[in-house]
């Protein structure tokens, strides 16, 4: 007989763990409409960026848009003591940019307490669950009385990779808690990692791109986010084009030289192609 808690509580977790890691595991298929149909976009992510990128800016308006890109000083007192209470004060922050009630949503940090409770005797094809929280993946979920947000306890201690997480978790609330897009859209994900950077979380995602878990004697680099690290980078330049950001703007500095690389190179040729019509 399986155990209660195994029953009750994580067998709902593993369903939403399984999407996640299935998500990490097949290429981006995307649909520029909210139906059930998969279709890839013919111009490829970059289009589908662009795309969607107008779609948000028609939806929530240009004055989420041109707020200021938050960095990591906006957000992050220099006394963060990486407590539970300084973790809620940024959920409050990111809640406070994204127009969420943050008291309307539930926030957990015990994706570590789920994984110690995984029993030993996990099937073989549950096994990457472990994996998940290890990387320290956040969990958005529906609830009767309020939504849920659930992130490891761990990330308390990497306090810019808790903004990023917390941003794609409340980017959940505000798309799909809202019913502005369907739960059936192949690219609800990608979405919901895009809107993150609309809302200006771009500097912190893009720095979170992946995730360290253990491997044997090393650790092993996986993707965190639906969108992977060049994708978040041209998503930062189209960012910046439609903010009118003419100049290299000076939040680059403040991005990974690889992702600060690949956004100024997008950048250059998207100004290029506007100045030429193209």
């Amino acid at each position: 007989m399986d155990h209660p808690v195994y029953t009750l509580v994580l067998v709902p977790v593993f369903a939403a763990f399984k999407a996640l890691a299935n998500r990490n595991q097949r290429p981006l298929v995307i649909t520029p409409d909210p139906t059930p149909r998969k279709r890839r976009m013919p111009a490829g992510h970059r289009q589908w960026i662009e795309d969607s990128m107008d779609w948000l800016l028609e939806e929530f308006g240009p004055e989420l848009l041109n707020q200021p890109i938050l960095q990591p000083a906006d957000l992050i007192p220099a006394g963060y003591d990486a407590s539970t209470e300084a973790g809620r004060a940024l959920f409050a922050q990111i809640c406070e940019r994204m127009a969420i009630d943050a008291s309307s949503v539930e926030l957990r940090f015990d994706l570590n307490e789920v994984s110690d409770q995984l029993p030993d005797d996990l099937p073989l094809a549950d096994q990457h669950l472990h994996e998940l929280v290890q990387g320290q993946f956040g969990l958005w979920r529906q609830g009767t009385d309020r939504n849920l947000i659930r992130v490891s306890a761990s990330l308390l201690e990497q306090p810019d990779v808790l903004v990023a997480v917390l941003a794609h978790e409340v980017g959940h609330e505000v798309l799909l808690g809202s019913g502005r897009i369907a739960t059936y859209r192949v690219d609800q994900e990608a979405l919901i990692d895009l809107f993150a950077v609309f809302a200006g979380f771009g500097i912190f995602m893009a720095n979170a791109a992946h995730a360290s878990i253990p491997d044997g004697e090393e650790d092993r680099q996986v993707p965190r986010f639906y969108l992977r690290e060049h994708a978040l980078s041209d998503s930062l330049a189209y960012y910046a084009l439609l903010r009118s950001e003419r100049a290299l703007p000076s939040w680059h500095q403040q991005l990974d030289w690889p992702v600060r690389i690949r956004t100024v190179s997008r950048l250059h040729k998207l100004k290029e192609a506007l100045q030429t019509g193209s």
